[in-house]
């Protein structure tokens, strides 16, 4: 199945990415694959969503600074990938859409993604 491209070329992930110096074409495809391996999610359409919001950007941040401390490039995406995955939905996830707050934030934020499809 072929990576949907990015439909935020200014935020999120790929515009921070590529704003930071980095070729966010090249850093987006192994992203999209990082987060469907850790997350277990199949569409990678939502995933592209996520990277294009909000969150994607701040993710972004975690991979730039990896990037920046010299990580390899899988290293410095995983890394960011296990943070988000370590972190757990806010109240409004939970109270609102009622999500466990067990959930990984990353696999609740997909979640919700597939759900206002």
């Amino acid at each position: 199945m072929k990576t949907p491209q990015t439909q935020n070329l200014i935020f999120g992930f790929y515009g921070t990415m590529h704003l930071a110096g980095f070729n966010a074409a090249s850093l987006w495809d192994t992203a999209v694959s990082a987060v469907k391996r850790a997350t277990l999610h199949e569409d990678t359409a939502d995933i592209a969503t996520w990277l294009d919001s909000k969150d994607g950007r701040h993710f972004a941040d975690y991979v730039v600074d990896g990037l920046r401390q010299d990580k390899p490039v899988n290293a410095a995406i995983n890394s960011a990938v296990r943070c988000w995955m370590a972190m757990r939905p806010d109240a409004e996830m939970v109270g609102r859409h009622g999500v466990p707050a067990d959930t990984p934030y990353l696999v609740a934020a997909l979640r919700l993604i597939a759900d206002w499809k």
